[in-house]
């Protein structure tokens, strides 16, 4: 009897002494004005390569090289979208510090399409605006503060420097098209912005040319500096929706303006704002969704949290880019001098992008906030001087004088995919006491949930109290992409269904502390959702 006593002793299972939890991915995204001991695992510290998404963390886009052999920096991409259903007549162009050039042809050879006479300087940093004249002429405008401006005559397929807009007899200043640094059509009616100035030219409506008036904006600047540009707003102010035209001060001055004909008494400011100073160039404003975002010293904002009170130097407030204020301050104190500041909104991925330029270790960063969610995250490793989305998916350009499409999931493809580097990606999230405040706890596996084809390779452990540390070493290359039905051939090639599964593996954790944070780096070379973590820990006493 005692024999057998000893061997049921022996089969008896141990008392599972493990609490088990679930971590979320954490859509809300960075949070870098909280406190680090908030308790909450909805945000995380830092989040690079994984963008906050509908579903969950999500790896960003890789890219691919589109077109290669311009001689010079690609400091401008503008997508054109002609009237061919076939779509023979859109384009694609780059704008280089020597002129202008056509990339439209996937794995095609640039083409030269107009040759500047400045080179130097800002050359090649400028802004576009497409226009339909009172004819239903599609026309296509761009400025730069070296050249001024600019029109692609589809029909010919030609650029040529702008010729037929002159001053109305009386005006103060002569017009003229090399001085032009920014264009914007607004009520149908285009405005253009001279350089160094305070004022702006506008055109009779439905008109691309002819006699052009006057209108003085620096009075109202109370901070002074030029004016940088004239950006569209729409808004219902009681009496239906409007689009106003918000005037930007380089000093951060913002005056946004109603009305129908700037020559009428009936055109007024409907107010004066501040949001600090404007980092270099004219591309820092975006509008989106009848909203007008803005990019300045003090951060991010938009006119509709102008609006609602909201101080954009408030670290607490709630404007759009409160979250991730710390991060992107400190960007524009050190970098807001230097070119290649963007403010772009990605349709096809839900998101707005800010463009930063590159650092002085000669890496990139990028900020991506999702418009459903409403999470912040970093896009790293990806070389954009310029870029905007076409048929739904980022063109951009690099310093080296190649045009790449973010279309693939890996970097620095080649063009037909093959050959890229997988795309790297941290995550740190927020801390939690587990639900037993003051006591240790010692985490004993980790184990995220992943929808992918197939799961990107990972080095996961647990953080304690306030390490914000990521884990040094990656694992091993995964597995090479999986063939699909009907495309591979068998014996060949290792099989998938083609279709998102989640997918699971453990790993074990170490240490001990009364908080607990979950680190992971990894690479991707698929299309990567993380949903979540599981994991398994025991809890100590309070000492």
């Amino acid at each position: 009897m005692a024999i057998h006593s000893a061997v049921g002793a022996s089969r008896r299972a141990t008392r599972d002494t493990n609490q088990y939890s679930v971590f979320p991915a954490p859509r809300a995204g960075i949070d870098a004005r909280a406190n680090i001991a908030t308790n909450s695992i909805d945000t995380c510290i830092t989040a690079n390569n994984l963008v906050p998404s509908e579903y969950g963390m999500k790896i960003r886009p890789g890219y691919r090289l589109w077109q290669t052999g311009l001689a010079a920096e690609v400091r401008t991409i503008i997508p054109y979208a002609g009237e061919a259903a076939d779509r023979t007549d859109d384009r694609i162009f780059a704008i280089t510090p020597d002129g202008i050039y056509d990339v439209t042809t996937d794995g095609g050879t640039p083409v030269n399409k107009l040759l500047f006479t400045e080179t130097t300087g800002d050359a090649g940093f400028g802004v576009y605006s497409h226009y339909v004249d009172g004819a239903g002429n599609d026309l296509l405008f761009y400025a730069d503060a070296a050249n001024g401006l600019f029109e692609y005559d589809r029909v010919t397929d030609t650029w040529a420097q702008t010729t037929d807009i002159t001053a109305t007899a009386g005006s103060i200043n002569a017009f003229d098209a090399t001085e032009i640094v920014y264009i914007v059509s607004h009520k149908l009616r285009l405005w253009l912005v001279p350089r160094n100035s305070t004022y702006a030219w506008y055109l009779p409506i439905l008109s691309a040319k002819g006699e052009a008036e006057e209108f003085f904006f620096g009075a109202k600047f109370k901070h002074g500096g030029e004016l940088v540009g004239l950006y569209n707003w729409t808004v219902d102010g009681g009496d239906g929706v409007d689009d106003k035209l918000v005037a930007v001060s380089k000093a951060g001055d913002v005056i946004p303006y109603q009305g129908e004909d700037p020559s009428l008494a009936s055109w007024s400011s409907i107010g004066t704002y501040f949001i600090g100073t404007m980092p270099k160039g004219v591309r820092c404003c975006s509008e989106y969704g009848g909203d007008l975002y803005m990019l300045s010293t003090l951060g991010l904002t938009s006119m509709r949290n102008l609006l609602s009170g909201h101080e954009i130097e408030n670290p607490t407030g709630q404007t759009v880019g409160f979250k991730i204020a710390r991060f992107l301050r400190n960007d524009l104190r050190d970098y807001g001098e230097e070119n290649g500041w963007d403010l772009k909104f990605v349709t096809q991925e839900g998101e707005m992008l800010i463009v930063t330029p590159q650092r002085l270790d000669a890496t990139y960063r990028q900020y991506a906030y999702n418009l459903t969610s409403r999470g912040w995250g970093f896009w790293r490793d990806v070389p954009i001087l310029s870029g905007d989305p076409w048929l739904g998916r980022v063109v951009l350009g690099d310093k080296s004088g190649n045009v790449w499409r973010m279309d693939v999931n890996v970097d620095a493809a080649e063009n037909n995919g093959a050959n890229g580097t997988p795309i790297k990606y941290s995550i740190l999230t927020g801390y939690s006491d587990m639900g037993t405040p003051g006591r240790y706890k010692r985490v004993q596996n980790i184990r995220p949930n992943w929808a992918a084809r197939l799961p990107p390779t990972y080095s996961a452990s647990a953080k304690y109290d306030y390490d914000v540390t990521l884990p040094a070493a990656l694992p091993t290359t995964p597995v090479e992409d999986a063939a699909l039905w009907d495309v591979s051939n068998w014996d060949q090639a290792f099989w998938e269904s083609g279709v998102l599964t989640p997918e699971f593996s453990m790993q074990g954790a170490r240490g001990h502390g009364r908080t607990v944070a979950i680190a992971m780096i990894g690479e991707s070379t698929q299309e990567s959702i993380l949903a979540s973590w599981d994991i398994a820990w025991n809890t100590g006493h309070f000492r």
